[in-house]
């Protein structure tokens, strides 16, 4: 095959063609791994507010799940609560701040309602509502 004035093997003219093509594959492959880089980052700014969540949805879920005590104070509830989000490592927030009760005894009512704001860069941020209840009576 000729290329210019020379006579080039067809071979050489593939391997060329090759050649050219590498800074493409290795510009895709860092463009690759700078997402997964600002995926990785976002998840772990992000997985600690859903494991509160879940953990405070537990608490809620453990103490709708005791037998009710008609005695009961929401201050006992709160306390439960505290103790609960205590065990699972849930600091900076207060159940007092997240949670409201309604009712007394068996016609307590949890709800879980909160907001999460997540700066992740310069003015940029993620924010979620949580939200969640238990009804103390079956059904």
């Amino acid at each position: 095959m000729w290329i210019g004035n020379e006579l080039v093997p067809a071979s050489t003219e593939s391997e060329v063609g090759v050649k050219n093509q590498a800074g493409r594959v290795n510009l895709l492959t860092l463009m690759g791994v700078v997402a997964l880089c600002v995926l990785v980052v976002v998840g772990m700014k992000v997985a600690p507010s859903y494991l509160n969540y879940w953990y405070i949805q537990a608490a809620v879920e453990s103490v709708h799940a005791s037998p009710p005590r008609s005695s009961d104070t929401d201050a006992d509830v709160y306390r439960r609560l505290e103790r609960h989000m205590q065990d699972n490592a849930v600091y900076g927030i207060e159940p007092e701040e997240v949670v409201t009760i309604t009712g007394r005894g068996p016609k307590r009512r949890i709800f879980v309602d909160y907001e999460v704001k997540i700066p992740l860069f310069f003015n940029a941020s993620l924010v979620f509502n949580f939200g969640e209840n238990a009804d103390s009576e079956p059904g």
